[in-house]
């Protein structure tokens, strides 16, 4: 995710803004809890299944929330970890039988993330 300037603050949980929701097309003030009612609107737009809630989130979240709202430190390095394991080989454990079920949980919802991701380049280099 990148973090690029944003006009939104980082920080709702300081107060609250107003921004143009992209499910109810007008401008709206957002807080924490409406940026999260925005976030399941978008993915309930998507009734034919075409993106992952991810791939939605990610294409829609500039419009009225800003990217560091949700950079998580944690998150951030399982993401590293799973990169390691699938591009450099490094076992996510001695086996699968010690392999901590947290750790293959995230590991699979990130596979599913890549692998839209390269679905949609491969469907819009054909384009």
């Amino acid at each position: 995710m990148g973090f690029a300037e944003s006009q939104f603050p980082a920080n709702p949980a300081k107060g609250s803004y107003r921004a143009q929701s992209p499910t109810l097309y007008k401008r709206i003030e957002y807080n924490e809890n409406e940026i999260w009612e925005e976030l399941g609107r978008i993915c309930a737009e998507d009734e034919e299944n075409k993106y992952t809630d991810g791939q939605q989130m990610y294409y829609n979240h500039f419009h009225f929330v800003n990217s560091l709202y949700f950079r998580d430190l944690e998150l951030e390095r399982i993401i590293n970890e799973y990169y390691y394991c699938t591009r450099l080989n490094v076992p996510a454990g001695r086996d699968l039988d010690s392999t901590s079920a947290h750790r293959l949980q995230y590991f699979s919802i990130i596979h599913t993330e890549m692998t839209a991701i390269e679905s949609k380049k491969q469907i819009d280099a054909r384009k």
